[in-house]
């Protein structure tokens, strides 16, 4: 795949400046937004993500995001994607929902890490997780997976998080800290393969709403998918799911030149939640 715009965003919205009325000047670390005109790339504007301040080793985790993906494709050849077999279950599923929650959690701590967050207590909890929305939100994205037997399934993985002013789970997470401390008595009912698919979009929104893709060898490439074949939706990380960002208001999304601002001392800024 090579750099296009999401499906949903006509050609003509964009300018020739990458710079389109009221927004933000500078993009965030490890944050993915629209432009003002809507799109993503906006005339190369979408480059900032390959830049090497843009975040601390992001191949790393894109590699980790990789292996799980993996797995998730072998477990594939033996339960199809469809809603008649959401409610398996095995300690197989048990194990992928645990690494792909493991993720989950430290791709949200690199964020708010890099940001400079100041957690109040000694441990990370779901009350630090959740200040991520304020930032990525992720509670506007949607997401499905791109090979799937049946009537569409579409989720939203974190729209526990939507106008939410207390922290709080999703479903899946809660279901991975219930058999973490329970399995006996909940390996029915959280080692679910509903549970496991609902985890592994949320990772896969994680690594868009950071990096667009995960299929590059690291910060000298970028990719946005070239079409999601439906409905507004562009291509996930790895192909394996189909990805509709939150639409933004204007005053939310970036706005500027990247080939004018790539040259400054420092082209980011830090979030403050």
């Amino acid at each position: 795949m090579r750099i296009s715009e999401l499906p949903h965003l006509p050609e003509d919205a964009q300018s020739s400046s990458g710079s389109v009325g009221l927004g933000i000047s500078k993009p965030f670390l490890r944050t993915v937004r629209q432009l003002t005109d809507g799109s993503y790339r906006g005339n190369g504007n979408g480059f900032y993500v390959t830049h090497l301040k843009y975040a601390k080793d992001p191949w790393h985790d894109k590699r980790a995001f990789q292996i799980l993906d993996k797995e998730i494709d072998e477990l594939f050849s033996f339960v199809e994607p469809s809603k008649q077999n959401l409610g398996t279950f095995s300690h197989k599923i048990l194990g992928l929902l645990t690494k792909i929650c493991f993720e989950v959690e430290a791709n949200r701590k690199a964020i708010l890490t890099e940001n400079e967050y100041v957690r109040s207590s000694k441990y990370w909890s779901m009350n630090d997780y959740c200040k991520v929305e304020k930032s990525h939100f992720l509670s506007g994205y949607k997401v499905k997976l791109a090979v799937w037997h049946g009537d569409e399934w579409q989720l939203s993985p974190f729209s526990i998080w939507k106008n939410s002013t207390v922290s709080k789970s999703p479903k899946w997470y809660q279901s991975y800290h219930s058999a973490k401390h329970n399995r006996h008595g909940e390996f029915a009912s959280s080692a679910t393969f509903e549970n496991l698919l609902e985890a592994y979009c949320a990772l896969s929104i994680l690594i868009w709403s950071q990096f667009f893709d995960a299929d590059g060898p690291g910060p000298s490439t970028l990719t946005l998918g070239t079409n999601g074949g439906q409905d507004g939706f562009a291509f996930g990380p790895m192909n394996r799911t189909l990805i509709m960002p939150a639409n933004l208001p204007v005053n939310e999304r970036y706005s500027f030149n990247w080939n004018v601002l790539k040259d400054t001392e420092q082209p980011f800024d830090k979030f403050s939640y």
